[in-house]
């Protein structure tokens, strides 16, 4: 028996702690992502999958969703292919996701023995297995850590309400502790500023104009109160205090270059943007992605920056 401390976060993005002892053994963490095509034949699929989930796009009246769903997943499937040939043929995300589960498993030994599991929205390890898995090795409590920093109903909501669901349909279901947002963790923050700080070094004297680019929302759900704007917020404003403090010699502020503060999904956006139509000559950029860093070098700081919110050090 030994004391960890439990985070819950709300869905407006305010936390509570609470500590409890527990047979660590019976415990695993989740990590929930969105997934992706593997391979070129997993993209269709993955796509209907995708458009199939009312939580992040409303096809219609919700009996006409699939069917919309796999007339849409046919149509852009042949387009999307092409893009992930790009990258390679397929997205790198489940095999980052299951190092930064490995990493992870291995930081928290120190705190227990803690079985660390993936499970992606919308394509494979699908939440089902994964935990049936977990209940078929006496795993009764799973903290629940969607990686997403920024909560929205589309995103962290969708993976949650999916493992919630899943939970339920299980002869015995599973204690479940939920880590919906980390938007200001410090780790991450850090991180953040970090890049921008050190991308500043590539632009010599000249003074760059920073933007921030993330993910759209559909207006509707903001209006349903869905936080992930002011979430986006409260991350640029932390980022700020810290890029804000350098010196003024440092600092660079106008708008000859542009630092582009944004998703991965974002990233592909604005590499296509580029191709199309090109910047002027003397136009430079940065691309810092709001992700964890996923380079050798920084693996320590990405598992410390995911164990942080499960248990808090004496």
């Amino acid at each position: 028996m030994s004391k960890v401390v439990q985070v819950k976060y709300g869905i407006k993005g305010v936390f509570h702690l609470k500590e409890k002892t527990a047979v660590q053994q019976d415990t695993a963490v989740m990590l929930l992502n969105m997934g992706g095509p593997e391979k070129l034949e997993d993209v269709e699929p993955f796509l209907f999958n995708l458009f199939s989930d009312r939580l992040i796009i409303r096809l219609g009246p919700a009996f006409m969703q699939k069917f919309i769903a796999r007339f849409i997943s046919r149509k852009r499937a042949p387009k999307s292919s092409k893009t992930y040939e790009l990258i390679g043929g397929g997205s790198p995300l489940g095999k980052t996701t299951a190092d930064q589960a490995a990493a992870l498993e291995k930081l928290l030994i120190p705190k227990g023995s803690y079985k660390v599991a993936v499970a992606m929205r919308y394509w494979h390890p699908r939440v089902e297995p994964t935990l049936k898995d977990l209940q078929l090795i006496g795993i009764n409590k799973i903290i629940a850590l969607p990686l997403y920093p920024h909560y929205s109903i589309a995103t962290s909501g969708s993976s949650l309400e999916d493992l919630s669901k899943a939970n339920l349909a299980t002869p015995s279901p599973c204690r479940i502790t939920e880590i919906s947002s980390w938007q200001t963790q410090p780790l991450y923050i850090e991180a953040l500023a970090g890049g921008i700080i050190k991308s500043l070094e590539s632009f010599g004297s000249e003074k760059v104009q920073v933007v921030y680019s993330a993910h759209s929302l559909p207006v509707k759900f903001i209006q349903e109160g869905d936080p992930y704007i002011d979430h986006l917020k409260e991350t640029i404003a932390a980022v700020e205090k810290i890029t804000n403090a350098l010196p003024s010699t440092t600092r660079k502020t106008a708008p000859a270059g542009i630092f582009i503060f944004c998703s991965s999904i974002s990233m592909l956006v604005f590499f296509v943007i580029g191709c199309i139509f090109p910047p002027p000559r003397n136009f430079r950029y940065h691309l810092v992605s709001s992700h964890l860093p996923t380079n050798h070098a920084d693996e320590q700081q990405q598992v410390n920056l995911l164990a942080s919110p499960l248990s808090r050090r004496n």
